[in-house]
């Protein structure tokens, strides 16, 4: 995966998924130094149009929660956690169906749970 500049590229790595379809495993941003050892990502991550950030969706599986958003900021390299939703029972957990950039600042993040309700969160960078 490139980044719209074409400066920074996402190395995806082992797939811990047995369904073909759906990829989640781990990832590597040659030239960065962001903490993504033993974690694990997976669909949707997208960047930013004007490059400096990366949303991605970081498979957790806690008791209370599967998965939560992070953005990589490439100019200040520090990461954000954008949406980290939890629940008391794991089948109400909410997963991320999609990430969309609305401008160069604002992520759209989407959600649902077991009632396929997609809910809309919004985050801006600061």
């Amino acid at each position: 995966m490139q980044s719209p500049d074409g400066n920074i590229e996402v190395v995806r790595k082992k797939n811990f998924s047995r369904n073909e379809k759906v990829w989640c495993g781990w990832i590597e941003i040659p030239g960065h130094q962001f903490l993504l050892r033993g974690r694990r990502f997976t669909d949707p991550m997208v960047f930013s149009r004007n490059s400096r950030f990366l949303a991605l969706t970081e498979f957790t599986v806690t008791h209370q929660q599967l998965s939560r958003v992070v953005v990589f900021d490439f100019v200040t390299d520090r990461q954000i956690i954008a949406h980290d939703e939890k629940s008391e029972r794991l089948e109400d957990a909410q997963v991320v169906t999609s990430l969309r950039w609305t401008d160069d600042s604002t992520l759209r993040i989407g959600t649902a749970s077991g009632d396929l309700v997609e809910r809309v969160h919004t985050w801006k960078a600061s």
